[in-house]
């Protein structure tokens, strides 16, 4: 295609020529919205070198362009007859450099926001109202960027998830760090970008090596997640619940679980039908502590668990049920009142 060799000419124009660039990858970027076109670019490897390059040299200087690329490589990553072409050009590494970078940026535009709402507050708290205005058109400004922030990021997360479908792929991301990039995306305002964080979570926790980097002391992950158990939307919810209950076969986990005081939480959770076989598979898991037991002595818990048994749909109960009552049943408080 003849629009192909425009656009590689675009892209190898000189290192100052960010605007070609741009040009040149939006203009691959729309063609990638016709599944017909993908085909021809996966035959063309100077396409894919051209713009692993350009990637690679130039995704400081604009985050325009390194959006286009990203998203470019997110349509051939959907097909995994394009995998192999990706991984011989390290196309994982350089998405999670990107990742990297575009998470420290977020951090610091939504530091100085924060500052910003604050000056702008006082402004108007001290009635100066010839500051405020330009405060707020600044203010304004920097969440255009942070939600652009999050696009790229959501964009670099979505590689990964097609990337990491490889077991061997995982474990290579894993060894530069690919956990902590996730844990660190816990904390970015876009829900979406939670909700893809806590997807792949769950796929790596069940490998004994990402639960120990899960939980290592500088991620915080248990605490995270137990703020995340909290939110109103129904996915990030669930996704928690579910990587919370994989980590709890680590016994490392069910002490930070204790120390986080969330049992209350998780025992309301049980009156949730979208969650409750979840919910009780992790207190199972829990119930062998008997802190965590002293704990839940002291929610509905006995009340609401009774209510599951004797209203429980089949003629016998799940095992989970069952051996969670057995369980609680050895705290003297909770035997009583069952």
């Amino acid at each position: 295609m003849e629009i192909i060799e425009d656009c590689l000419e675009l892209l190898y124009g000189g290192e100052d020529d960010i605007k070609d660039k741009i040009e040149g990858s939006a203009k691959i970027l729309n063609m990638c919205c016709h599944v017909k076109n993908l085909e021809q670019f996966l035959r063309n490897h100077q396409l894919v070198s051209a713009l692993s390059r350009v990637l690679r040299d130039d995704f400081v200087k604009s985050a325009e362009l390194s959006f286009n690329i990203c998203r470019i490589f997110l349509a051939f990553a959907n097909f995994k007859e394009m995998h192999h072409i990706l991984s011989n050009h390290r196309i994982g590494s350089m998405v999670m450099t990107i990742l990297d970078l575009e998470l420290r940026r977020s951090r610091k535009l939504h530091e100085k926001i924060f500052d910003e709402i604050n000056e702008s507050t006082s402004r108007e708290l001290r009635n100066r109202k010839d500051t405020v205005q330009s405060a707020s058109h600044s203010l304004e400004i920097d969440r255009i960027v942070a939600k652009r922030q999050d696009r790229t990021i959501y964009v670099c997360l979505k590689t990964l998830l097609f990337l990491a479908e490889d077991n061997d792929v995982v474990r290579k991301m894993s060894k530069k760090g690919l956990v902590i990039h996730l844990c660190n995306c816990l904390c970015v305002e876009s829900k979406r970008c939670v909700r893809l964080v806590l997807v792949f979570l769950k796929n790596l926790s069940i490998y004994e090596e990402n639960v120990r980097d899960m939980l290592h002391p500088k991620y915080c992950i248990v605490e995270k997640l137990g703020r995340l158990i909290y939110s109103k939307d129904q996915i990030i919810l669930i996704s928690s619940m579910r990587v919370l209950f994989n980590l709890s076969f680590s016994l490392k986990c069910r002490d930070l679980i204790i120390q986080q005081k969330i049992t209350a939480r998780c025992v309301s959770l049980l009156k949730k039908t979208s969650i409750r076989a979840t919910t009780v598979r992790l207190l199972y898991n829990m119930s062998g502590n008997s802190t965590f037991i002293t704990q839940l002595a002291d929610t509905s818990f006995t009340d609401t668990i009774v209510q599951l048994v004797i209203n429980f749909p089949k003629h016998n109960i799940s095992m989970e049920l069952g051996a969670l009552v057995i369980n609680a049943s050895f705290d003297e408080s909770i035997a009583e009142q069952i």
